[in-house]
């Protein structure tokens, strides 16, 4: 795995089935979509951040981790911040 280009269907599927390369990556994409979001949290405190794309249109873990890590990382009382996953044009 280390080394190869993986589409984001790829990257999910070989992390569910126990590749730790795979895995490890997607948990640093965790925190790294953490960190920035936390970033707009503390600076505008929106009700509703949306997210897409990606591996957003391949896993919802990715948002909810990410989310979780949100509320954890910002400023009180901003944690109130809600995930939801939506594909454009639904509704």
């Amino acid at each position: 795995m280390a080394g190869e280009r993986l589409d984001p269907a790829s990257i999910v599927a070989a992390a569910n089935e126990g590749k730790a390369a795979c895995r490890a990556s997607l948990e640093r994409h965790e925190h790294r979509l953490a960190r920035a979001l936390t970033h707009v949290v503390n600076l505008i405190d929106p009700d509703v951040i949306v997210l897409g794309g990606g591996l957003l249109l391949v896993t919802t873990t990715l948002m909810f981790a990410a989310t979780r890590a949100v509320r954890r990382l910002v400023i009180e009382p901003m944690n109130q911040l809600r995930a939801g996953a939506v594909r454009l044009g639904q509704g």
